[in-house]
């Protein structure tokens, strides 16, 4: 259970607009999203694995916000991996990357919140 404190921290300043966008908001969501995958992605090879995301988890330097996020991208997982052709397609052998490791690259996550 959050305070009610650390709910507000979530949500921008409204106070100093007339009012808010939805797609000003949208992208305020999508910057938090892209820059909190570049900060666990710690190799830089631009895709996070599902057992990378259970691993940050256990990280005592994300905060409330970042660990939600990092749990709705393992809820998520399957559907934002699959949003974007990597261009993996079935290897000679007939398997691609998706079918042996479920997890998420940046373009994946660029193309879901294109969708949004």
């Amino acid at each position: 259970m959050h305070t009610l404190e650390e709910t507000r921290l979530f949500w921008p300043d409204t106070s100093l607009w007339d009012g808010f966008s939805v797609s000003d908001l949208l992208a305020e969501i999508q910057q938090f999203g892209l820059t909190t995958f570049d900060r666990l992605d710690v190799n830089g090879d631009g895709f996070i694995s599902a057992a990378e995301l259970e691993r940050a988890l256990q990280l005592n330097e994300l905060n409330w916000r970042e660990k939600n996020y990092v749990r709705f991208l393992l809820t998520n997982a399957e559907t934002i991996g699959r949003a974007f052709d990597d261009n993996d397609g079935v290897s000679p052998c007939g398997i691609s990357r998706h079918d042996l490791i479920l997890g998420i690259s940046r373009n994946d996550l660029i193309e879901y919140f294109s969708k949004l």
